[in-house]
């Protein structure tokens, strides 16, 4: 690679991630993990890329930069965007010329790495981490085979730009860096435990009538019962300005009528579980001992008001993780480490749920089409077995990632999310004895939550109308360029909502039909339904119903055209479905 600095390779224990460090006299870290070649190579020529072009020298000035300029926020995006920049430039000049295979596997080595973005990267490192937007630009840029630009221009402009906004301050009201919207008024599906679906993205597993949302200042608001809402004290990043351990995806739900408890923290300290014991009325907040580094993944639930379980991770690289478990005998306020399967199996966890004070499980990421990947105790944890779970032969070929399961005394209902490549859903294996068996209830395909809205027609009175920013999308106005036709179409828009309400990064979706009077349909003859912010999978067509099934998107819409001699006059559903199941119904009445 052209390199005359002598470069030192080190493995340190201290690390989850590879990176490199050294102005001086540069070395590779890398983490004590066993990594396959494809990987190893992927990282040692990434790294030795930043080596040779000097990148932890840049990275120092931007650093510098926005120490200068710390009241910024300017300086702040500016520096994240360079940043971000050396990255891409690195991959580009590892992959070449190479074919999308090649492209595709340096992906998967680079996701592999980024399993522990939470984990505090030193200042003066270069390394794999990065935000859950900045990977997907990354990822993209990775496959896209046409020439593009190179990074180290867009990075120096980077720099000028930020050198000349020294005079620049456009501080908000705290005097930091814009806070983004991207969690503003996001809203989560009520559960018992929370769980990780095939697509890598946290869920929740069970709906048990009561919800939590986190606002745009990050404010965690629980409903009881749709009824009693109250505002916990506690606040979670909205922001890439974070707190390791204050992340959504990392934090720990279970919310219930009678017991209610969040999980949050385990940076450099113990995890910090607050309790309540009547519907959010009194708070209190206890520590974890010996938690000190579970910053990364916490599922947490009660199998009585007294009796409950955590399951924390200090985070993971390159699809590893050690993970540990912990129970309460005395409601939340003392938790006691117990035993666990990392010697037996150390991944990533999906979900994690107790059916017994005795008998638990752990759900792990899988690597093949075989698993489910599960391990389970029945002495509370002391020790751990691998358990079979028998699925049936139809489908074979599928990944499937176990989420959460959930009991209710000796019954027990667990999603298992299936993948088999753009294919994705969720089946129900259910139990009668606690979890030591198991059998596949089609019955229950849909069972996911559903709610249903009315599609207010031209003549009524809409009662929650937006104008989504949405229909201000480029990809939106080169095709309907007429303003007032996007105003129009907007006033029969279901209200923004978010339909991957079981997601932890919702997707928002924007559902509209058109009417007879409205031109935005190319034929008369069809309905078209416009979704926002959505990679459309499937669409089928079920007597009256139309299942729509979407995957989140950053940025874009879709146009799903359908006959109206298809559809029953008097009335058409539509339905938008996530991978994990879940159901919004739509129902137009003529």
């Amino acid at each position: 690679m052209d390199i005359s600095q002598n470069i030192s390779f080190m493995v340190c224990k201290k690390i989850q991630t590879p990176m490199m460090t050294g102005f001086f006299r540069p070395a590779i870290l890398l983490p004590r993990e066993d990594y396959d070649d494809t990987t190893l190579s992927a990282v040692i020529r990434h790294e030795l890329m930043h080596c040779r072009r000097f990148d932890i020298w840049y990275k120092l000035l931007l650093r510098l930069v926005r120490a200068v300029h710390w009241f910024n926020p300017l300086v702040w995006l500016m520096v994240r965007t360079a940043e971000s920049d050396m990255e891409a430039s690195c991959d580009e000049a590892v992959i070449g010329k190479r074919d999308l295979n090649f492209r595709l596997q340096y992906c998967e080595a680079v996701l592999a790495t980024v399993q522990a973005q939470n984990i505090k990267n030193n200042t003066f490192s270069t390394g794999f981490s990065g935000g859950k937007n900045s990977m997907k630009k990354r990822f993209a840029n990775i496959l896209n085979t046409s020439r593009k630009s190179k990074g180290k221009v867009a990075l120096c402009l980077s720099a000028l730009v930020i050198f000349a906004s020294g005079t620049l301050v456009a501080c908000n009201e705290q005097g930091k860096p814009s806070v983004s919207n991207w969690f503003d008024q996001a809203s989560f599906a009520p559960g018992t435990v929370n769980a990780i679906n095939a697509a890598g993205e946290p869920v929740m597993s069970y709906n048990a009538g009561n919800t939590y949302v986190l606002d745009g200042q990050g404010n965690v608001i629980l409903t009881y019962n749709d009824e009693t809402m109250v505002k916990a004290p506690l606040t979670l990043n909205v922001s890439e300005l974070y707190k390791p351990g204050l992340e959504m995806p990392d934090t720990g739900f279970y919310v219930s009528a009678q017991k209610t408890a969040i999980a949050y923290g385990g940076d450099n300290e113990p995890i910090q579980v607050l309790v309540s014991d009547d519907k959010g009325a009194t708070w209190n907040t206890y520590a974890v001992d010996n938690s000190d580094n579970s910053r990364a993944a916490k599922f947490i639930g009660f199998i009585t008001q007294d009796d409950g379980y955590l399951v924390a991770s200090p985070g993971s690289a390159l699809g590893t993780s050690k993970n540990f478990v912990y129970l309460t005998s005395d409601g939340g306020k003392t938790w006691k480490e117990t035993g666990n399967p990392n010697d037996l199996h150390s991944r990533n966890m999906t979900g994690a749920g107790f059916s017994s004070k005795d008998i638990g499980f752990i759900g792990f990421r899988v690597d093949d089409a075989v698993g489910p990947t599960i391990y389970w105790t029945q002495d509370q944890g002391k020790t751990w077995a691998k358990f079979d779970m028998k699925m049936p032969g139809q489908f074979d070929g599928y990944y499937k990632t176990p989420m959460s399961p959930v009991f209710s005394g000796n019954e027990g209902l667990w999603p298992i999310s299936l993948r088999k490549g753009d294919d994705m859903s969720t089946i129900y294996m259910t139990s009668e004895d606690y979890g030591k068996t198991w059998r596949y209830d089609d019955s229950l395909l849909s069972k996911g939550q559903s709610i249903s809205y009315t599609l207010i027609t031209e003549n009524q009175d809409f009662a929650r109308p937006t104008y989504s920013s949405a229909w201000d999308d480029p990809l939106y106005k080169e095709q309907f360029p007429d303003a007032s036709t996007r105003e129009e179409v907007a006033k029969h828009m279901i209200f923004e909502m978010p339909i991957g309400a079981a997601t932890s990064y919702p997707f928002y979706v924007d559902l509209g039909l058109d009417k007879e009077n409205l031109n935005y349909s190319p034929n008369p003859d069809n309905i078209g339904i416009i979704i926002f912010n959505s990679r459309i999978k499937s669409v089928k067509v079920l007597g009256s119903k139309v299942a729509v099934i979407a995957a989140p998107a950053d940025t874009g819409y879709q146009v799903i055209m359908l006959k109206r001699d298809d559809l029953p006059k008097t009335e058409a559903q539509i339905s938008l479905m996530t991978p994990d199941g879940r159901v919004l119904d739509y129902l137009n009445m003529q």
